[in-house]
């Protein structure tokens, strides 16, 4: 982590990405051969949530303040199918509970607090944020240019909302704001993006542009698929890569590929989507 970091804290005459200073506001230097480094966006999400639900470090944002108790408070009035949050989403403890976060930045709950509370700016300004940081990853329907405006829309935001608890004593940092890992995290990814998305462009080879799948989620979701392959009544959890390419390898990926072609003309096999969404989605990004 902190190797990788190294990449946002000085700048150096390496042949980087951006000549000369034209673009002040990107701090990396990455050289154009060199690997770029991304963090997991689900752990970003699943970070960025678990410091909203902390009741006694209250974030504020100018004279607005961003809490969980507006959440709770909106469940309360009205019905589970309007705001579709279930009560684990609101245990801290439940650090890596993601589908919360799915349903914490859903557009249609933050219009339910714009219209229930006139003054919660801060919880719903917060939860903006972190739609941005994540579904410019995640949402496979993104266009490139779209994907780098919203991310940078939140890493601009953190930076004045930081910038402006410096300016005096009244909100420490260590108390107010999130953690410095999630805001590293965020920067690490927006700084990421950019060269990504150019290397491609030079390369030719923008079809590779797939950011949904730069994390670990998809390997551990899809070796999760490989176990659950394992027959009946036997009591083995591991297994060799000779198994995964004679055995078990065909058996998921057969598996992901009816789901995906069911899903292209209109058949959903309900247990299987959650499964496909993990891995890549829709049809034609599993043949990308």
């Amino acid at each position: 982590m902190r190797g990788m970091l190294q990449m946002g804290v000085v700048r150096n005459n390496a042949d980087k990405v951006f000549q000369g200073n034209i673009c002040p506001w990107f701090m990396a230097t990455i050289a154009k051969d060199a690997p770029i480094p991304v963090q997991d966006t689900i752990h970003e999400g699943a970070k960025m949530r678990t410091r909203l639900l902390k009741d006694h470090r209250r974030m504020p944002f100018g004279n607005k303040i961003a809490c969980r108790e507006n959440l709770e408070t909106l469940c309360g009035l009205v019905t589970k199918d309007q705001h579709l949050l279930q009560e684990r989403d609101f245990l801290p403890e439940d650090k890596m509970n993601y589908d919360a976060v799915s349903r914490l930045i859903r557009p249609g709950l933050r219009e339910l607090l714009k219209n229930m509370f006139q003054v919660r700016k801060g919880t719903i300004f917060y939860l903006i944020m972190m739609e941005y940081a994540t579904t410019s990853f995640l949402d496979k329907q993104m266009a490139p240019l779209e994907r780098i405006f919203f991310l940078w829309f939140a890493v601009f935001s953190v930076r004045y909302w930081r910038y402006w608890m410096m300016c005096d004593q009244a909100y420490p940092l260590a108390k107010h704001f999130f953690t410095s890992n999630a805001y590293q995290c965020l920067e690490l990814n927006a700084h990421s993006l950019v060269p990504t998305e150019l290397r491609l462009q030079e390369s030719q080879m923008t079809e590779l542009f797939l950011p949904w799948c730069f994390s670990s989620q998809q390997c551990e979701s899809y070796y999760k698929a490989l176990r659950s392959f394992t027959p009946v009544g036997s009591t083995q959890t591991n297994f060799t890569i000779g198994e995964v390419i004679t055995s078990r390898g065909w058996k998921v990926d057969a598996n992901l590929i009816a789901t995906a072609e069911g899903d292209v003309h209109g058949i959903i096999y309900p247990r299987h989507i959650a499964q496909l969404e993990r891995h890549g989605g829709t049809k034609s990004a599993m043949e990308d």
